[in-house]
């Protein structure tokens, strides 16, 4: 069995635009909330407070994302992979639509609904992992995964690029109109290149597959839940410690982006060929624990240059290790379900860290940055202490 290319290329483009419009305007939410010069809030309101209202519109979109996760895996297996990507795409535009005019209108509730739309974009890594299994060969998955997350990090460099110039050219309104109009263009290419796969569902029940990999889910939980509450508010922290403005704290975000699209695209495939997916996994998560915190041992700007490549090279691996982990667990027929979990749990954990982070805000700018890298060391340690166990039912 060969990669379809058709496919691959399709995949890669989904991927590449569901980052490119999240880069285009993540970075801009700390100024518009935080900022002084906020379109939604006086001055009279506290810096906490506005820790919250950072929180809430941050995560918005991640459990939205959780809620339709929860299903959506399900819905693939039923009734094909390419339907369900076009839905996501169409209604992910409708979001950044409905975000561009409630800034213009200056209603933060508006912003937040929009928000939560826009979560039906990245449900699309659902069906772009599950359809791993159906167009690539065993031995070769791995990489395919890999290449998924070099797709997002250039798409993120991209973003965080072209975010900062617009906003800068028209107000942050005109980045959530372009981002709408890349998502678009992505349907049309979607609807080209992307196989059809309308099928039904086999009898085989999944069950089993949820009991072997719950010591991953709860690791997995506990990762994304620390590595949220650390890099969607480290540009609270950076903006408040080193003076950043809106344009540095975006060129920052691509910065590291850049070397996690490297590490992606050349260093992890071969590490597949190398290391077990497990090791990986837990070997990536100690790196990030320890990176987190080696950032309170020096002071200086300078060291963020030193140590967030390094964060992003482990990053990139954990994806490609717990998609792969999860795709050797799928029953023949629920590969949707099975990567739905994953995402499931993902997204519980992204969206629930902004609301954390942000209360966590009012103890110090630096406070949600340790709170993650704690929460880190713990997911790694749920690994240590029962990965063997996970790794023996998946032989």
């Amino acid at each position: 069995m060969k990669i379809n290319k058709s496919w691959l290329v399709s995949v890669l483009l989904i991927c590449f635009v569901e980052t490119l419009g999240h880069g285009m305007v993540f970075s801009l939410f700390p100024v518009m909330v935080l900022g002084k010069s906020s379109p939604f809030f006086s001055s009279e309101v506290s810096f906490g407070m506005r820790g919250i209202y950072l929180g809430l519109v941050l995560g918005a979109t991640p459990l939205a994302r959780f809620c339709i996760a929860s299903f959506a895996g399900g819905v693939s297996d039923r009734f094909g992979k390419q339907l369900c990507v076009y839905a996501c795409l169409l209604v992910g535009a409708l979001g950044y639509v409905a975000a561009a005019i409630s800034i213009k209108a200056s209603s933060f509730v508006a912003l937040v609904c929009s928000r939560a739309v826009i979560g039906a974009l990245p449900v699309n890594w659902i069906f772009v992992s599950a359809s791993v299994n159906d167009y690539s060969p065993a031995d070769r998955r791995g990489a395919c995964f890999s290449w998924l997350v070099a797709a997002s990090s250039i798409g993120l460099v991209a973003g965080f690029s072209m975010g900062a110039y617009l906003a800068c050219q028209g107000g942050p309104e005109i980045s959530f109109a372009y981002a709408a109009v890349f998502v678009c263009l992505c349907c049309i290419c979607a609807a080209v290149l992307f196989p059809s796969d309308r099928r039904k569902q086999v009898s085989s029940s999944p069950s089993a597959v949820c009991k072997m990999g719950l010591i991953l889910c709860v690791a997995h939980l506990l990762f994304r839940f620390g590595w949220s509450s650390y890099w969607d508010l480290a540009s609270a922290w950076w903006m408040k410690s080193f003076a950043m403005e809106s344009a540095q704290v975006s060129g920052m975000y691509a910065y590291s982006s850049a070397w996690k699209f490297i590490s992606s695209l050349f260093l992890v495939p071969l590490l597949f060929t190398k290391i077990p997916p497990m090791r990986m996994l837990k070997g990536a998560m100690l790196g990030l624990a320890l990176l987190i915190g080696a950032l309170f041992c020096v002071k200086g700007s300078w060291i963020l240059w030193l140590i967030l490549p390094m964060q992003q090279i482990l990053f990139s691996m954990i994806f490609p290790a717990e998609a792969s982990l999860f795709s050797s667990l799928a029953v023949e027929g629920h590969e949707g379900s099975s990567q739905g979990r994953l995402q499931f749990v993902e997204s519980l954990g992204a969206g629930l860290s902004p609301f954390a982070g942000g209360a966590i805000l009012s103890f110090g700018v630096a406070a949600p940055v340790l709170f993650g890298g704690v929460i880190i060391a713990l997911s790694y340690g749920v690994l240590r202490r029962f990965g063997t166990s996970l790794t023996a039912s998946i032989v």
